[in-house]
């Protein structure tokens, strides 16, 4: 707890600027152009095998184009790749050109007809196939790799891709073989250092919320960022584990399950964080939409985009009505959404594979900072709330323990031992039973209604052997449970007794509770005396005891009136007990 208690003042600020160092390095990373030495023409393909297909003087009268699509079954089928290399790329290059290449099925790779690699076994069913690595990455022969087109030929069989997978994509990248080796090693170092990061604060987050504060939003940004660390695992994975191709239905549903969470947490926080409301129709409406895509779309990438989509465009919507309403954090949730759906809506194609995470970045920093300046306005409540609680348990002890109010008891007890020792030890039981109830509720926030109302007999029992004037305390409530501010009502009817001389016998105090909705009501009635001094609430030294434990448990939600009529003075507190405040 101290530990958490340390940090918190400091620790979002280091993980804001590891998460800004991260972004600048991120962009960058996206902004590097890396030269291309071959100009891809077209690509074509065929269902079938026909090993004549691997020959550069084979016509393609009947080849269909790759961009509609590969087969969306299990087939054999082949790929052919009109490449150009131009004199410039063979002069600049002295190493070895490799060629980076992505099919989802097992393959068998030509130049010109000349067998390079392959990736896998090819087969003519699942039994025959032996299923290939993901990606492949061959190596060139210098003889092969000469300026002017060339036919790249690829054999095909697919039985071990699962007919759920309906898009079959196929890339093809050329470079220098080293470099390909180990670019995806070199493109994996800012994701594992951003992925660090994600989990540092997830994890922060969530301590927060279980050993410091339980506000929900800290429990959804927590969950929010392992969710985005999981997808970030899910995308960088292939650059690092070499996995065959029939596991990639597995990866796909990975991340389109990671893209539905980070769809639903992400409205949900900014909702949560900036404490607005929305109907609950609203939001089973929303989680429906998200559901019906996740679920019924075939593309994964697709239904990854448009879930993405709904979930940053809605995020939007709550930080722009938000800075309307003028929220507290609202700004800050504007300006960290803003550039991550302008991202999405300018550049579609490269938003999910490449600029996701940079502008995700954006919004996780300034998220951070607001809500490091929450903690910090929180804490300082907090901190004030503290020190005026402390004041007025004081202030309960000093108002039940007056040096007048001793002397006074002390003088009645000396007569009462004197008169009547019988009564001196019912007087002194209804001493200790005052001083009792005071025990146990003065440092408390709230108290039931019942424990208040005993604290009042006691005290009116005290006075009425005082005063020899028999005080009663009558109440019509529904609810003793209730909790209400230690000593309120104590307080209202010591400041009668205090203001009024009775020539009566027998005083009645009256205590009414009604509850409308999630407001209670409190009224009493206290007679006026023969000779009244009784003060308006501004002018009373008990006032501030009152409205101060009011206002520190209600907040704003409370109300005092006080009415005097020819016989009574009226007073009425009310509060809302169950609104978050």
């Amino acid at each position: 707890m101290k530990f958490i208690e340390i940090l918190m003042p400091m620790s979002p600020r280091k993980l804001s600027l590891i998460v800004c160092l991260l972004i600048i390095n991120c962009f960058s990373s996206v902004a590097a152009n890396t030269v291309s030495s071959v100009s891809i023409e077209h690509n074509l393909f065929k269902i079938g095998d026909d090993m004549k297909w691997r020959l550069s003087s084979h016509h393609e009268k009947d080849w269909s184009a790759v961009k509609g699509g590969l087969p969306e079954f299990q087939a054999n089928y082949w790929i052919r790749s009109h490449i150009l290399i131009n004199q410039e790329m063979i002069s600049s290059s002295t190493d070895q050109m490799g060629m980076f290449t992505t099919v989802a099925g097992s393959y068998e790779l030509y130049w010109d007809g000349v067998f390079i690699g392959k990736s896998g076994i090819v087969g003519t069913d699942s039994a025959s196939e032996t299923p290939g690595p993901i990606y492949k990455i061959s190596a060139i022969p210098k003889e092969l790799f000469t300026k002017g087109k060339h036919i790249i030929s690829f054999r095909v069989s697919s039985y071990h891709s699962s007919e759920e997978l309906r898009t079959r994509n196929f890339y093809m990248h050329f470079g220098r073989y080293e470099e390909l080796l180990n670019n995806g090693y070199v493109e994996a170092i800012i994701p594992i250092v951003l992925l660090g990061g994600l989990i540092l604060i997830a994890i922060y987050y969530l301590q927060l919320y279980f050993l410091y504060s339980k506000e929900k939003a800290f429990l959804l940004f927590g969950i929010l960022c392992f969710s985005v660390a999981g997808l970030l695992i899910a995308e960088t994975i292939k650059s690092l584990i070499i996995y065959s191709y029939d596991w990639h239905l597995s990866r796909l549903r990975w991340i389109s399950g990671f893209t539905f969470l980070i769809a639903v947490l992400l409205p949900s926080f900014f909702l949560t964080r900036l404490k607005m409301h929305c109907h609950k129709i609203i939001k089973i409406l929303f989680i429906t939409i998200l559901i019906s895509v996740f679920i019924l779309n075939d593309s994964y990438d697709f239904s990854s985009k448009v879930m993405f989509m709904i979930s940053f465009i809605s995020s939007l919507l709550i930080a722009c009505i938000a800075v309307i309403n003028k929220y507290k954090g609202a700004f800050l949730s504007l300006i960290g959404v803003t550039p991550v759906v302008v991202v999405m809506l300018l550049l579609p194609n490269e938003f999910q594979d490449k600029l996701f995470f940079p502008s995700f970045a954006v919004l996780i920093l300034t998220t951070l900072f607001s809500l490091t300046l929450h903690m910090k306005i929180t804490r300082s409540e907090r901190d004030s709330a503290i020190a005026n609680s402390s004041q007025l348990e004081i202030s309960l002890l000093k108002k039940n323990i007056q040096p007048h109010f001793i002397l006074n008891t002390l003088t009645s007890i000396e007569y009462w031992i004197e008169e009547d020792s019988s009564k001196a030890i019912d007087f002194i039981d209804a001493l200790a039973d005052e001083f009792r109830v005071m025990n146990t509720i003065y440092s408390k926030k709230l108290i039931p209604l019942r424990q208040e109302l005993e604290l009042c007999q006691s005290h009116l029992k005290i006075m009425s052997y005082r005063k020899n004037i028999q005080y009663e305390l009558q109440y019509d409530v529904e609810d003793l449970s209730e909790k209400i501010p230690p000593a309120i009502i104590h307080t209202l009817i010591e400041n009668t007794l205090s203001h009024n001389t009775y020539s009566a016998s027998n005083v009645i105090f009256q205590l009414q509770q009604k509850k409308l909705e999630s407001t209670f009501e409190y009224q009493l009635k206290t007679p006026l005396g023969s000779s009244s001094k009784h003060k308006p609430l501004e002018t009373r030294l008990g006032s501030r005891y009152i409205t101060s434990r009011l206002e520190e448990s209600f907040g704003k939600n409370w109300e005092f009136k006080e009415q005097e009529t020819k016989s009574e003075w009226i007073t009425t507190i009310s509060f809302t007990s169950n609104k978050e405040i």
